[in-house]
């Protein structure tokens, strides 16, 4: 086995290690608008807007959390609460959300001060997210999302990430006064969610570089040396 052998099977395995080790997930989601309070660009009930769902189970804080993430027979919580005002570190955002549309753009970003994220899964018919953060003068933003149909059908995966076809419902609001002043709201009916499109990792291209380089050289051509 020669060098490029032995560099090619362990990109391989880097690459099924990461795979099998990643728990960060980004949903892409598209939702129709169905209240607005407040300022929020052009949207109202029936704008159709977009966003993303991202987890990560692995930033959670075991002792806020309980039970195991995707169980389908008992309920689990993933959670993490952070910051100055709980005087603990670190500021981790297991949960968070974007939504764009009508020139209103909304995100959950971790904050020093506060920052909570939690995911509740109550088998097997409803998922639960909320995600909070605001700084030390009050001012920030919320977001909370429901997946559930009411029956018995599985609404998240033993990944504990919601399953597309599952009606959604959730809100996204900007506030002030630590919450008690809502300055704009905005609610809306998720219509489809689905894994976002991973952009190709560096591990993949160089894979991809390898193959060939292998498939060139034992392919090429032996050169004829000539006999008197």
């Amino acid at each position: 086995m020669n060098a490029l052998h032995i560099i090619g099977i362990g990109l391989l395995f880097s690459i099924a290690t990461n795979t099998a080790t990643a728990q960060a997930q980004t949903l892409d989601y598209t939702a129709v608008v169905t209240a607005v309070d407040g300022t929020a660009g052009t949207l109202a009930p029936g704008s159709i807007v977009a966003g993303t769902l991202s987890f990560d189970y692995a930033l959670a804080n075991p002792t806020q959390s309980s039970g195991s993430v995707g169980d389908q027979n008992a309920a689990w919580q993933s959670a993490a609460y952070g910051g100055a005002a709980y005087a603990l570190n670190p500021v981790n955002l297991l949960f968070s959300d974007t939504l764009n549309g009508g020139g209103f753009s909304f995100a959950t970003i971790a904050n020093a001060n506060s920052t909570e994220g939690v995911v509740n899964g109550y088998p097997v018919s409803e998922l639960f997210m909320i995600a909070t953060v605001f700084d030390q003068t009050g001012n920030g933003v919320s977001s909370a999302l429901t997946f559930s149909d009411g029956a018995a059908l599985p609404a998240y995966s033993t990944s504990g990430l919601p399953i597309d076809g599952i009606p959604g419902n959730g809100y996204v609001q900007v506030f002030s006064n630590y919450g008690s002043t809502i300055t704009t709201q905005v609610d809306f009916n998720i219509t489809s969610v689905a894994l976002a499109t991973p952009e190709p990792s560096t591990y993949a291209i160089l894979l991809v570089g390898m193959v060939i380089l292998l498939t060139v050289r034992r392919f090429r051509k032996i050169p004829v040396q000539m006999t008197a």
